[in-house]
Parts: C-alpha cells; sequence; structure tokens
C-alpha cells in the first residue's frame, strides 16, 4: 500500500496562523532557519493522524495553541489540520479540528474557559472518534507508522529484543535440522531431548560441567581426609584378640554360675513366696480403695476438665483477636507515617507551584535603545534585534514555567489521590476493629475453675488414705514379719555377692577393651572401603566431565553456524545496513543482541549523522517491502548530509537554511 502526502491545510496549530503545504505526492526539500516551523509540519501530520507530536507527546503533553509574545495561549481560536492523502492512487482526506468550550456559571456575568471539543472528519464527513482511529488503524498501526516513518525508531527508540524479533522473522525459519545439514559434524545433537532448545541445552551441560568440576576438586582432599583417618593396626594380632576375648567371657559365664548359686542356696523360697503374696494383696487392696475414691470424684473432675477446654478456647481467641488488634494497629500506624510523608509532599509541591507560578522576566528596558558605549541611539536594525532576541526570550521563558507548572500538577494530582487512598485505608481499619467480651469471660472462668479446684482438694482432704486404714495397717505387720525372717541369713551371702559384682565389672571391663582393638579392624576396613569408592567415583567423574566437554564444544559450534546463516540472510535484506545479532560473551560463548552497523561501525556509537540518516533510511526502505506499506517518510537536519540513498516511497526533508520563511523546493 503506498501512501502519499498530497497537501496539508494548517491552521491555528502552534506557530502556523493559517498555512497550506502542497508536496502532491512528490518527494520534497523544505528550507528554513530555525523555528521557521520545519518541525513544526511533521508535528502536525502526525497530530492530525494520532494526536501526538513528532517526539511522541500527546496534545495533552505539548502546547499545540499559538502562543502570544508572552508566552501564554491564545484563545477564542480554531485549531485545525486537514491532510489530502492519495492511498494508492484513491484521494482520501482526513481532518481534526479542535474549538474552545466557553461557559458562564450561574450567577457570573463573564464567561470561564471550560476545556476543547476535538471534531474529526474523513472525506468530509464529521465521525465519531472510535470510526476515525478504526479507519486510520486499518492503513496502517500506530506503532508500525513510527517505525516506517521515523528515521530513529527502529534503531533507537525500539527496544532491542523487540528488534530482533522483527529481523528474524525477516529472515525467515531456520530449523535446527537445517543448521546440521550445513555441519554433518552436528549430527549428534539430534539424539538431544527435543523438549529443551539448543540454547537451554548449552546452559545445562556448562551447568553440569561447573558441578562436576567442584566434586572433582573436592575429590582429592575427601581422599586424603579419609586415609589420614585409617586406624593403625600393624601392630594388632586379630586372631590372638579374639582368642583372649573368648577366654574372658568364658571366665564372666563361670563367675555368674557362682552367683546364682550363693542366691539360690541362702534364700528361702517358702519365705519369699510368702512375702510376695503380702505384697501383691497389699498392692490390690490399695488400687480398689484408690479406684473407690476416684470413682466417687469423677463427676467433679470431668465438669472441670471440660471448663478447662473451654477456657483454653477461649485464651486461644483471645490470643488471636490481640493479634489482629496488633496488625491493624501496626498497619496504621505505617498508613499515617505514610500519608504523613505525602502530605509534607503535597506541601513541598504546592509551595513549588506557587514560585514557579510567580516567576516573572525583566521586561525589556527603554534604555536597551541606547548604546553603552557612545550613548547615542542604536541603529532601527539593531534595536528590532534586540527587541525580537527579547521575544524569544519571553517565550522560551513562558514555555519552560508552563512546561513546570504542568509537571508539577500532575505530579500533585498522584499525590492527592494516594493521600485519599491512603485516608479510606486508615478509617477502614480503624472502623474494622471488632468488639469482643472473650476478657470478662475469660476471667470468670477463671474464677470458676478455682472455685471447683478448691471443692476438689476439700473432698480429698475428707477421704482417709489407704495406708492409714486398719486393713492396711495389719497386712504391713505380716510383710515386717515375713523380712525379718529372711535378713539373718541373707548377711553372710551378701559379703560374697559384692565381691563377685567386684570380680564380674573388672571381667567385663577387659572385654570391653578387646571390643575397641577388634572395632579397629572393622573401622580399617570400611574406611579402605570408602576411600576405594572415591577413587572409582573420581574416575566416573572425569569420564563424564570430558562427554559434557565434548557436547558443549558441538553446541557452540551448532549456535555459530547458525547465527552465521541467520545473520547472512537478513543482511541480505539490506543494503547499506548490516545487523550484528549475537557477541563474544567472556566466558567465550555467545550473547544475543542487535546491533545495527555500517561499515563495521555501530550505528548507537560510531556513525556521524549523514550516515545515521541514510541508515534509517535503508531499514525504513527494507521495512516498508516487509510490511508492504509505503507511508511518507520525514527526515529532519536534512541539511548535513550529501546525498540520500533511493528509498521507494515519498520523501520529505527538513532542511536548516538562512530562510526567515518556509521555502519549498522539490
Amino acid at each position: 500500500m503506498l501512501i502519499q502526502l498530497e497537501e496539508m491545510k494548517i491552521r491555528n496549530f502552534k506557530g502556523f496562523k493559517d498555512y497550506t503545504f502542497k508536496p502532491k505526492g512528490k518527494d520534497t526539500d523544505v528550507f528554513g532557519d530555525n523555528g521557521t516551523g520545519k518541525t513544526t509540519l511533521y508535528d502536525a501530520f502526525l497530530w492530525c493522524l494520532f494526536g501526538k507530536n513528532s517526539v511522541d507527546q500527546s496534545d495533552t503533553k505539548f502546547d499545540w495553541k499559538p502562543l502570544d509574545s508572552e508566552g501564554n495561549e491564545v484563545h477564542n481560536l480554531e485549531t485545525e489540520v486537514i491532510l489530502k492523502l492519495s492511498i494508492d492512487g484513491e484521494e482520501r482526506e482526513f481532518a481534526r479540528n479542535i474549538t474552545e468550550k466557553w461557559t458562564k456559571k450561574r450567577g457570573s456575568v463573564e464567561q470561564l474557559f471550560d476545556g476543547h471539543t476535538t471534531s474529526y472528519y474523513i472525506d468530509g464527513l464529521k465521525v465519531k472518534q472510535k470510526e476515525y482511529k478504526d479507519q486510520i488503524e486499518s492503513l496502517i498501526k500506530e506503532e508500525n507508522f513510527k517505525m516506517l516513518t521515523n528515521l530513529n525508531y527502529f534503531p533507537e527508540v525500539m527496544n532491542w529484543k523487540d528488534r530482533r524479533i522483527m529481523l528474524l522473522e525477516m529472515a525467515g525459519n531456520i530449523s535446527d535440522e537445517d543448521v546440521i545439514k550445513e555441519n554433518s559434524k552436528l549430527s549428534p545433537l539430534l539424539d538431544l531431548d527435543q523438549k529443551l532448545s539448543i540454547e537451554d541445552h548449552l546452559k545445562l551441560t556448562r551447568q553440569n560441567k561447573k558441578q562436576i568440576n567442584q566434586q572433582v576438586n573436592a575429590l582429592p582432599g575427601r581422599i586424603d581426609e579419609v586415609e589420614r583417618s585409617l586406624p593403625d593396626i600393624s601392630k594388632l594380632d586379630k586372631k590372638a584378640i579374639e582368642k583372649e576375648k573368648a577366654k574372658i567371657v568364658d571366665d564372666i559365664q563361670k563367675v555368674n554360675d557362682e552367683k546364682q548359686m550363693i542366691k539360690n542356696g541362702f534364700s528361702d523360697i517358702q519365705i519369699k513366696a510368702e512375702l510376695s503374696e503380702l505384697k501383691g494383696i497389699y498392692r490390690d487392696l490399695d488400687i480398689k480403695y484408690s479406684e473407690a475414691i476416684e470413682d466417687d470424684l469423677v463427676d467433679l473432675k470431668s465438669f472441670i476438665e471440660a471448663k478447662k477446654e473451654k477456657l483454653a478456647s477461649l485464651e486461644d481467641l483471645q490470643r488471636q483477636e490481640e493479634k489482629a488488634q496488633f496488625e491493624r494497629e501496626l498497619k496504621i500506624s505505617s498508613l499515617k507515617s505514610d500519608l504523613a510523608i505525602k502530605s509534607e509532599s503535597k506541601e513541598n509541591l504546592m509551595q513549588m507551584f506557587y514560585e514557579v507560578r510567580d516567576e516573572t522576566i525583566p521586561s525589556f528596558e527603554e534604555h536597551s535603545e541606547i548604546c553603552p558605549t557612545c550613548g547615542q541611539m542604536l541603529p532601527e536594525d539593531k534595536i528590532q534585534e534586540l527587541q525580537k532576541n527579547y521575544e524569544e526570550k519571553v517565550k522560551q521563558f513562558n514555555l519552560t514555567k508552563a512546561n513546570k507548572l504542568s509537571e508539577i500538577q500532575e505530579k500533585g494530582k498522584v499525590v492527592a489521590e494516594k493521600i485519599d487512598h491512603l485516608n479510606k485505608e486508615i478509617n477502614s481499619l480503624q472502623n474494622s476493629q471488632p468488639e469482643t467480651d472473650s476478657s470478662e469471660k475469660i476471667i470468670q472462668l477463671q474464677k470458676e475453675l478455682s472455685e471447683l479446684n478448691l471443692q476438689l482438694s476439700e473432698r480429698k482432704k475428707d477421704k482417709v488414705k489407704f495406708d492409714e486404714t486398719d486393713e492396711a495397717k495389719n497386712i504391713m505387720r505380716q510383710i515386717h514379719d515375713k523380712e525379718d525372717e529372711l535378713n539373718g541369713g541373707q548377711e553372710l551371702a551378701n559379703e560374697r555377692l559384692v565381691a563377685i559384682d567386684s570380680k564380674l565389672k573388672e571381667l567385663n571391663e577387659m572385654v570391653s577393651n578387646k571390643n575397641d582393638l577388634l572395632y579397629q579392624f572393622d573401622l580399617y576396613d570400611k574406611q579402605k572401603e570408602r576411600m576405594n569408592e572415591l577413587i572409582e567415583e573420581q574416575k566416573k567423574l572425569d569420564k563424564e566431565y570430558g562427554k559434557l566437554e565434548q557436547l558443549e564444544y558441538l553446541i557452540e559450534d551448532f549456535i555459530k553456524t547458525k547465527v552465521d546463516m541467520l545473520t547472512d540472510s537478513i543482511n541480505s535484506h539490506f543494503k547499506v545496513v548490516k545487523f550484528k545479532l549475537f557477541g563474544d560473551a567472556i566466558n567465550g560463548g555467545l550473547i544475543e543482541m542487535c546491533e545495527p552497523t555500517v561499515n563495521g561501525k555501530n550505528y548507537s556509537t560510531g556513525l556521524n549523522n549523514a550516515a545515521r540518516i541514510n541508515a534509517g533510511l535503508d531499514i525504513i526502505n527494507t521495512l516498508m517491502k516487509f510490511n508492504d506499506v509505503y507511508p511518507p517518510v520525514f527526515v529532519d537536519n536534512a541539511e548535513g548530509i550529501n546525498e540520500l540513498i533511493d528509498i521507494d516511497t515519498q520523501l520529505i526533508t527538513l532542511n536548516v537554511s538562512k530562510d526567515q520563511e518556509l521555502r519549498i523546493g522539490e
């Protein structure tokens, strides 16, 4: 689709009061001094289509209205830009019109400015904003328009990743199989897991290499540590130690048999049996007596346990409520702190607004017309030049002031919205505090539990203990009598048993010593086995590391081959520009990039203005062919280039000259 600018009518837009630009669909050169409106032509063209200027600012961000000598907006004017375009030979007309709204409020004599009304026209027919935008969008999307008309947009403004994606789309798909066909040595890569890309396989391979290398580097130290921990068994005889241990164990068995004989020989079986029976009777009666007491108190205890469970539940609820209250108060405190900061910021912005608003520029004093050297009146042309310079200063001062005030107001709106949001959030938190009476319930339950426990304690005191009953005392007297019968013959046996226990202790210590010596042999075998395992692991890791190095080399070779194929395919679409899609990383790999170059020099750092303009034209020309859309291209600061490269669309150059008014040439 070929889009050509036939004519553009401009009324009351920036510095133009009433101007008609007629390139008639042809390449056109525009000449003029700075400030004569060259860039305004491009601004008006974009504003009519998209409501933005040449630096992508919306009409709320730049001064599209005419300004008076003091930099104030001139009111009661109608701003309009009408574009006559030829679209594939068919003439279309698009117009954007803005008028001011003035209203007289109740009780007021004067009318007050109340904003703007924007109207849209397509081929003379008034349409709604959405229909206007949809019509333009059907011709060319705004993003594509920037890319195809702004020389700097694709190589500078556009994100390099998006730029790279578009270039790869132009290059067409180059599959992994295509790359491997180019280099048959890469065929082993076909066996890789297809769920991962080649690039991910490279990352995984390097990751595994790093892990294996860390393991390999740690192994010599681990092997040495195990070797140094081997016990010295060179002076030990395992069989002799085992024989000595067996003899000591046999001696222990003999001493234990003697101990058992002594215990059996000096004990009265009948007395012991009777004593055991009496103790059993006492124990059974004690249990039955205690159970009877507990049965009598079971209802009270159950009631106490129920109260305890209810108290625990309330205490848990109270802790949750206290935690929630603490978190609310902490949040409110934090929000109030933010509110204080935002309020202070708001006050600072208001103070800054008043200071900027009250700034003035000194007036053009009459004595400026007097020569400071000779005291005579300056020539008329010199006075006019001074007056013009002063007006330019006033215009720039007012423009800067308006921009500052607008910026402060925007910041103020954001801060005010944040303050309102913080106040609402604080009020919401303060009003959300629940009312609860759990503390009073807890105190009441604690009081009830205290009274119940006191009742339980008093009822237990009233119960007589079993050992204080006559029945218990009678059985205890019988037990004491039986114990006295045994103690007389047991004293001699006890002395012999003490000597035997001392001997057993000595023999057991000797067995323990022999076990410690035998454990040295077990420990030696285990440590030796572990050392051999580490040596085998080192060999296995070395072999695995070698395989990973081979795979890494193949993948890197694959990527370099694919890079060369992609780069050649992409660069074949351009005459002047060549794109650098990959660079060398510090670790020897490749990093993705998308840097346009001309004769080996980077666009972003190594080109002068003329080379950058021609590079931009070359890029736009290729993108237009790829998208099959050919809109007009505006080239600003074109005076700095001797020869522009050919481009397949209408070219409008904006050239700085000494002309005080715009001059149009073809």
